[in-house]
């Protein structure tokens, strides 16, 4: 779903970058690619959806790899990549606030950034150099308190405060749920 609403933003012309801990960038543009093969232009050309995992696992017949290669593809480059960031694990070494901050405002130097995805809070406190095996809720919070404060003042530049949406995944399950709620 997030991925999803990254790629909408980035098609309405919204600069995005999302900072994806739990796949590679490779990873995800197989996903990009897949959802963005459902979008009406190509139904209307007469090309089909390509599913992720037949992208991922190469497992295209001739039609979907002339589709990928030939139609897919470049025009993903054309509409999406220049408004999409694919920030994975590879392009940070400590994962510290500074650090993130740093790598957001080159990207917004370059065009504004809009919106910011985070995937996913768990993992950013594995990351963090505030982790170790008991404090994990602490690393996660402190990224939550930082990512709270980002979006509300993002940066002043040129003597302007500006705020930036971001979006801050996370994933559970019913022991997780039953663990965080008895925690925080």
């Amino acid at each position: 779903m997030a991925v999803n609403m990254a790629i909408r933003n980035a098609l309405a012309g919204k600069n995005i970058a999302y900072i994806s801990l739990e796949v590679t960038k490779e990873q995800l543009e197989y996903s990009v690619l897949s959802l963005f093969s459902n979008d009406n232009r190509f139904s209307k050309m007469g090309y089909n959806p390509i599913p992720h995992k037949d992208i991922r696992q190469n497992k295209l017949d001739t039609n979907q790899l002339n589709f990928l290669c030939d139609v897919l593809e470049p025009e993903y480059r054309r509409v999406i990549e220049p408004n999409f960031h694919i920030l994975d694990e590879s392009r940070f070494k400590t994962f510290s606030e500074s650090e993130i901050l740093e790598t957001l405002y080159q990207l917004d130097d370059e065009k504004p950034l809009d919106a910011v995805f985070f995937d996913h809070a768990g993992l950013f406190a594995f990351k963090s150099p505030l982790y170790n095996s008991g404090n994990v809720g602490v690393a996660i919070n402190k990224y939550v308190s930082f990512i709270r404060a980002m979006s509300i003042d993002f940066r002043v530049k040129d003597g302007v405060h500006r705020s930036i949406a971001s979006i801050l995944l996370a994933q559970t399950n019913r022991t997780g749920w039953k663990e965080a709620t008895n925690s925080f």
